[in-house]
């Protein structure tokens, strides 16, 4: 058996849903907790083992999910942020007195979020052969996880 259990440690998750970026995802899918394990690994440069723990991982079937069936949830609000990747225009000869982040486009965004009434989601593989081969470097991976969905939802994880 394996299982990866997760902790939102400000009680809430921000994470937008695929089909609706308004509507916040619970419980967050498997595959954002893998998105996030790949990140880790590159973040923390925790090499080879890590990355054949990684590739092991998405072999496995979809995992169980034990979480919280019945969050309440925040009230989603739009908000206009600058886009960072977008160069600056200027024209040429002119000069433009406002600050930078008057210059640039602002896109539409959300930040939904669901409080459940129990912070922890638990991912679990009842059966996960060749996991004893991995364990050491997916315990480094998991306790390396810093935040899942939004980087505003840090969390407490481990094996």
């Amino acid at each position: 058996m394996l299982a990866i259990e997760v902790e939102f440690l400000m009680g809430r998750a921000v994470a937008a849903r695929w089909e609706g970026r308004d509507r916040a995802e619970w419980p967050p899918h498997p595959q954002r907790l893998f998105s996030a394990l790949v990140a880790t690994h590159f973040d923390l440069d925790l090499g080879p083992k890590s990355e054949a723990a990684l590739r092991w991982l998405e072999t496995l079937p979809a995992p169980e999910l034990r979480a919280d069936p019945d969050p309440s949830y925040r009230t989603t609000h739009i908000h206009w942020v600058p886009i960072n990747d977008e160069t600056v225009k200027v024209e040429k000869g002119k000069v433009d007195f406002r600050h930078v982040l008057e210059r640039r486009d602002r896109k539409e965004r959300f930040f939904p979020a669901a409080v459940p009434n129990d912070s922890v989601v638990v991912y679990q593989w009842p059966s996960a052969p060749g996991v004893e081969e991995h364990r050491e470097a997916l315990s480094r991976l998991v306790e390396g996880l810093s935040y899942l969905g939004h980087s505003s939802s840090p969390v407490r994880a481990c094996l």
